[in-house]
């Protein structure tokens, strides 16, 4: 028997397989998290709206902050798989503090320091993965990395009704105890990973610039965030729809995003990375807009075949993008689209009680005006990158 599946380009499965878990693990535990965040600072801790938004500002700034610094460190001979470990066992420590206290004052500090420091477990988990794929020499590195983000997405799906049953069952204490052994799971599997060194060298002058690339996926994930969050809010106030309404649209979308990933990634087999990204923040445009114009739940329900295109490319391709434009540097790479996100979330709450005013359709217009302008951002920006990469060892030409 052979000892690994092999595909062309030398991708060897059981290679990936402990990475993937990983992120699998990471995914699982942040769709546990996030959603009941506020429910547990509003019901738990008995912090104020305001004591609440200071918290998650502040948590988003930090973690966005810290996984630059780690980012720094883990492209630097061969650290990623300390700086990822050290990521997961910050979660540990960070999750079971918030189990164990509900001193708002302390959970703010823990929030701004181990739980920020686990924020990174995402993009280096990433990383890693593209180590491991470019030291097998894989040509299939942009599908395997949308695959591995499938595995993301469907941890959403199941992940939050999961975490309403745990923490229905077993209380905040439990819940966070939970998520605290997840990271201690996660922990353990890389530590028991051999350590991985890129085989790409950074490329003279950085490669590509990720400053155009990074705001225009800053706008195009704050129309998505926007989407999200306006939705049960857009269907019963606008449409005249139901709560009911309103999950099933978004469930929709989330069960349509795992197999069109799949797609994508087989794309890029064919086309260049690039522009499959464009196309898909074009249909990003196209998708805010027909919501705009929507008049009953239904059609913002076929509309999701639509979203759930932008999504894989946005949230899929995204990642490989980012890798292509930084060779060498997957650490950097993926956590410059990690913060885009992040600040992505932190923007579309303000912009969504400015929408309030004028109608929930307005958070659908705006939408089409953010993704639309991170498209022509996009298309502005020059295509470089991954192309001139060279491995390590190999003569500057």
């Amino acid at each position: 028997m052979r000892e690994s599946l092999r595909f062309k380009g030398s991708l060897r499965f059981k290679e990936l397989l402990p990475i993937g878990s990983v992120i699998t693990i990471v995914g699982f535990v942040g769709a546990f998290t996030l959603p009941f965040l506020p429910l547990y600072l509003n019901t738990a801790v008995h912090a104020s709206p305001v004591r609440t938004a200071v918290f998650l500002f502040l948590a988003a700034g930090a973690s966005v902050a810290l996984g630059s610094v780690l980012a720094r460190f883990s492209d630097r001979g061969g650290r990623r798989r300390q700086i990822l470990l050290l990521a997961l066992c910050a979660g540990v420590l960070g999750y079971a503090a918030y189990g164990l206290t509900r001193s708002y004052a302390l959970l703010l500090i823990v929030a701004v320091t181990f739980v920020a420091a686990s924020g990174a477990g995402f993009p280096q988990g990433f990383a890693l993965a593209r180590d491991l794929l470019d030291k097998q020499g894989s040509t299939h590195a942009p599908a395997v990395t949308n695959a591995l983000r499938m595995l993301v997405s469907l941890a959403w799906v199941v992940g939050p009704p999961v975490a309403a049953f745990v923490l229905s069952g077993v209380g905040f204490t439990g819940f966070y105890l939970t998520v605290a052994a997840g990271y201690a799971l996660a922990a353990l599997i890389v530590l028991r990973m051999p350590r991985v060194v890129s085989t790409v060298a950074p490329i003279e002058g950085g490669g590509g610039g990720m400053l155009l690339p990074a705001i225009a996926f800053t706008l195009i994930q704050c129309a998505a965030a926007l989407g999200t969050l306006a939705m049960s809010l857009y269907v019963t106030h606008d449409l005249g729809g139901s709560v009911n309404d309103a999950g099933w649209i978004l469930a929709v979308c989330a069960i349509l995003e795992i197999p069109l990933m799949l797609g994508m990634g087989a794309l890029t087999a064919r086309f260049p990375l690039r522009r499959l990204v464009i196309v898909g923040t074009a249909v990003g445009v196209a998708y805010y807009a027909t919501v705009a114009v929507a008049h009953a739940g239904w059609q913002v329900g076929v509309a999701q075949l639509l979203n759930a295109c932008f999504v894989a490319a946005a949230a899929g391709l995204g990642i490989s993008y980012f890798q292509e434009l930084r060779p060498g540097e997957a650490g950097k790479a993926t956590t410059t689209f990690a913060n885009t996100q992040r600040v992505s979330n932190m923007l579309a709450g303000p912009i969504l009680g400015l929408a309030q005013g004028w109608g929930y359709r307005t958070a659908y217009i705006a939408g089409a005006v953010l993704c639309a302008a991170g498209l022509l951002i996009l298309v502005a920006t020059p295509a470089r990158a991954g192309a001139v990469a060279r491995p390590v060892g190999d003569p500057a030409g």
